[in-house]
């Protein structure tokens, strides 16, 4: 390993460190009563998200295609005391659906203080986890729902938010930082949103506006029902974060407003990979944490 290589590995680990020590100063309290809007609130990390702000006493609205699930997570809010909790059908495919989501939302809650953009579709099509051609009309309806359909949700929010000095959290996936393999349509729009709400935050600055704030979550390996890590056991060498302290860990950087956080937090170190792309660095990065 090269003089280089060595030096970004060790400032990596310190930053590691740092990261895991220092206190953020979150204060779960302040959580009370806060208008709360989740999309992809179904199942999985959008349903633990609703039911963790529901149980610091938030109020909740959740979307998503399916209503009955919709309808079993409002009433798993309502029991773990949510001071509000509904629910709107929606699919984020249909761009046109996308203001009347935000506008009903903010009417249920009152206005809006936090947009939290969860909503994914993701290897869905097994063609793309086995290796064969790519589904040209997948690709686009990925980049529909997991790219343009998130600018649209916060740029309709905006009024609702910049009236709150609101906050967009924006549940994105390592992907989207480091290459991996079996995803490349998935991680180029989890890129894109990276890119795009990094981007409109330093625009923001520089026109010294902050209508609202922005934390992208950059999530690795997560123990979702539907977790390739779960899925695939033979070929996959690392296990997921669990599911409860993933969501609880997306509300924390959301109060404490952090511009970004890496789940599980050893993530961080990820971007050697991107920063270091050697063959032999590839063929590590496999070995490692796949079976290849």
């Amino acid at each position: 390993m090269s003089f280089l290589c060595k030096s970004a590995f060790v400032v990596s680990v310190a930053v590691l460190v740092s990261w895991l020590t220092s206190d953020d100063g979150f204060n779960p309290d302040e959580l009370k009563g806060k208008r709360v809007l989740i999309t992809g609130g179904s199942q999985n990390i959008g349903e633990e998200i609703a039911l963790q702000y529901a149980k610091l006493g938030a109020k909740i609205v959740v979307t998503a295609r399916r209503e009955k699930e919709l309808k079993t997570v409002v009433e798993e809010c309502k029991k773990s005391g949510a001071m509000y909790a509904n629910y709107i059908v929606a699919d984020m495919s249909d761009l046109n659906q996308i203001k009347s989501v935000v506008d009903t939302a903010a009417e249920y809650l009152g206005g809006l203080d936090y947009l939290v953009l969860n909503h994914v579709i993701g290897l869905s099509n097994p063609g793309l986890w086995n290796g064969s051609e790519f589904n040209l009309n997948f690709a686009e309806k990925s980049a529909t729902i997991n790219y343009v359909s998130y600018v649209y949700m916060s740029t309709h929010a905006t009024p609702y938010l910049k009236g709150s000095t609101g906050h967009v959290i924006v549940v994105s996936s390592l992907a989207g930082h480091v290459y991996t393999i079996y995803n490349a349509v998935y991680g180029a729009t989890k890129a894109a949103i990276n890119q795009f709400y990094s981007s409109l935050r330093l625009e923001m600055a520089l026109q010294n506006r902050y209508d609202y704030s922005i934390t992208i979550c950059l999530l690795g390996p997560i123990a979702t029902k539907k977790s390739r890590w779960e899925k695939y056991p033979d070929q996959v060498n690392i296990k997921g974060y669990p599911l409860v302290d993933t969501a609880k860990e997306i509300l924390r950087a959301g109060a404490t407003r952090s511009p970004y956080i890496f789940i599980p937090k050893w993530t961080i170190v990820s971007g050697i990979q991107r920063a270091f792309a050697t063959d032999r660095l590839d063929k590590l990065f496999l070995k490692l944490f796949y079976n290849k």
